[in-house]
């Protein structure tokens, strides 16, 4: 009752229905998560946020490589009450710094290179009190996602949200302009999981491909399978399409998603080949 206007519910129903039908697979690894595991560990990662000190509301830097790791812990967010601010890694520091600025963090979750970075650009930061680093921590403090984790309840309570609770604030690439921050509810994630699902006629079970990682968390709210391409994510055009072919065929893909600049980097190959 306390998580059905939130999100992640779309994720807690799906393991609830499909527990061991397979979530993300990353082929180039090895490496795959079921949606009960996905589920349970977005959930212990959640517990831990919220003992640690994130509290509903709360803003939250998210700056992690798309990865089963990326999106455990953005359903994390969701399932802690706070907002993960999510900006395209290739728009350039300089953008990337101004997002972060308008943004104004609470906490940041990142990897140690952006945690170094940000002792640098204090400014850009200066408003953070919760740190987070997915690999070992080093000179800025803060906890490690292991910390995180062995901090977690071991029966988690989740955050009550109402639909329209702000959910994330997620940057435009600013291909026609400066970027811009748009805030996301509770509700607008609901309503566009629905008219996904019902546009394209979309079925639980069916293999997504999602080359922008805000469409692996639609895939999984949905209850598609989803396959994380080998790719440079911030370089969408310089995609190797022979790879993106291989992976279609290998797991029949039903659906996916990419920007023009990858899908003509990927047509253009189809024609000549």
């Amino acid at each position: 009752e306390q998580m059905r206007h939130n999100i992640a519910f779309s994720l807690e129903r799906t393991a609830k229905n499909h527990p061991n039908h397979t979530a993300v697979i990353t082929p180039h690894i090895g490496t795959s998560i079921s949606f009960a595991e996905l589920n349970d560990e977005s959930s212990r990662i959640a517990s831990g946020l919220n003992q640690y000190g994130f509290k509903k509301g709360d803003r939250v830097l998210l700056l992690v490589p798309f990865s089963i790791k990326f999106i455990s812990i953005a359903f994390a967010l969701f399932k802690a009450g706070t907002v993960p601010i999510l900006i395209d890694p290739g728009l350039g520091r300089k953008n990337i710094l101004k997002c972060i600025r308008e943004a104004e963090p609470h906490g940041i979750i990142a990897t140690p290179l952006v945690h170094a970075v940000s002792q640098i650009f204090r400014k850009s930061f200066h408003g953070v009190r919760y740190r987070v680093t997915v690999d070992s921590r080093c000179l800025w403090g803060g906890k490690s996602l292991k910390d995180i984790r062995n901090m977690a309840d071991s029966r988690p309570t989740y955050v009550n949200v109402l639909p329209n609770d702000p959910a994330a604030i997620l940057f435009t690439s600013g291909s026609t302009g400066t970027p811009k921050g748009v805030l996301y509810t509770h509700r607008m994630f609901s309503q566009q999981l629905g008219v996904l699902s019902s546009c394209y006629g979309i079925q639980p079970g069916e293999i997504d491909l999602p080359t922008f990682p805000l469409f692996a968390l639609f895939g999984v709210g949905i209850g598609m399978t989803s396959i994380l391409p080998e790719m440079d994510f911030t370089r969408p055009a310089k995609v190797d399409p022979e790879k993106i072919i291989q992976i279609i065929g290998k797991y029949n893909i039903t659906s996916a998603f990419g920007s023009p600049a990858l899908w003509d980097t990927i047509s253009r190959y189809c024609l000549l080949h």
